[in-house]
């Protein structure tokens, strides 16, 4: 896993500067899943991205895993695509690098947010759980309704 959080972070490194130039303070991915998948829901521009970024294409980094006589490996490779491509891409791989799953089962949310002027990258997952407990239990006999 080690190469997929390199290959993210270096895309994070490749768009900060694109963001810094177009004066985007700060973007935020939400995402969530649950019964078996997940996805994202929204990356959202403070402020909002302008025209020439929309359509701007650039080179990032990304990873590819191959299993190869039992044993996954994993390589980087580099891609051409959006700035919105490379936040989705490098966003489902911080995920992945951090093994916490939130779209199996009862699912999961959270937010990776951006920040420029600080230069850092935040990730929040959260994973839900049900609980539950036996509340009320009685066991009647039919003929005399009496606790058996």
């Amino acid at each position: 896993m080690e190469s997929s959080k390199k290959a993210y972070m270096k895309t994070l490194a490749t768009i900060l500067p694109i963001l810094q130039k177009h004066k985007i303070k700060s973007v935020e991915v939400s995402f969530e899943g649950c019964g078996d998948s997940g996805a994202i829901d929204d990356i959202t521009f403070n402020p909002s991205l302008p025209d020439e970024l929309e359509t701007l294409q650039i080179y990032y980094h990304t990873s590819r895993r191959e299993l190869s006589e039992g044993n996954w490996l994993w390589s980087n490779i580099e891609e051409t695509g959006s700035v919105q491509d490379a936040i989705e891409k490098l966003t489902y791989e911080f995920l992945e690098a951090t093994q916490v799953d939130c779209y199996n089962n009862e699912g999961g949310f959270g937010k990776l947010i951006i920040d420029t002027k600080e230069e850092s990258v935040t990730l929040d997952v959260n994973v839900n759980y049900y609980e539950s407990y036996n509340e009320f239990s009685s066991k009647l006999g039919i003929i005399t309704g009496e606790e058996i």
